[in-house]
């Protein structure tokens, strides 16, 4: 769709480190399987690879724009966070690592319009912001997640 489009992006898969691999930690470490209780592989699997990855991106261009396909609806705790980290009058959101900023262009779909159609480029609400780059599309996710290969997608 990107080529499509005309949008230079590109798929990158980030990677936990092979000591936070999920069958290290639960075959050769004795953890147990993740529950809702207990999610261990969260960290270790998407959010430190995933933090490395846009780091390295901060350092090599200044800043890095991250679209992220997080919703409000998803539940109280994803509203309360979304809001939290808000810019007034922005389309953009402060991210939580300096230089970093969020574009959630899926953010106000609900449930129910997200069950019935799959947002495309001409139909997502509102626009990505003009003149700023890069961008860097990202859903990182696991196997044992709703989502299927999780990309990390750089401008």
């Amino acid at each position: 769709a990107a080529v499509e489009q005309g949008l230079p992006i590109r798929v990158e898969r980030t990677r936990p480190r092979l000591e936070d691999t999920f069958w290290l930690n639960v075959a050769g470490k004795g953890y147990p399987s993740p529950t809702n209780m207990f999610r261990w592989y969260t960290e270790r699997l998407k959010i430190n690879p995933t933090t490395r990855f846009i780091t390295e991106k901060i350092n090599e261009k200044g800043e890095a724009i991250i679209l992220l396909g997080t919703r409000s609806d998803e539940s109280p705790n994803r509203a309360r966070s979304i809001k939290k980290h808000e810019i007034t009058g922005q389309r953009l959101r402060k991210h939580i690592l300096p230089h970093a900023f969020v574009y959630a262009p899926i953010k106000d779909v609900t449930t129910n319009e997200e069950r019935i159609r799959k947002p495309t480029g001409k139909n997502w609400p509102g626009q990505p912001p003009v003149g700023r780059r890069p961008v860097w599309p990202l859903q990182a996710t696991c196997k044992s997640c709703d989502f299927r290969n999780g990309i990390n997608s750089p401008v």
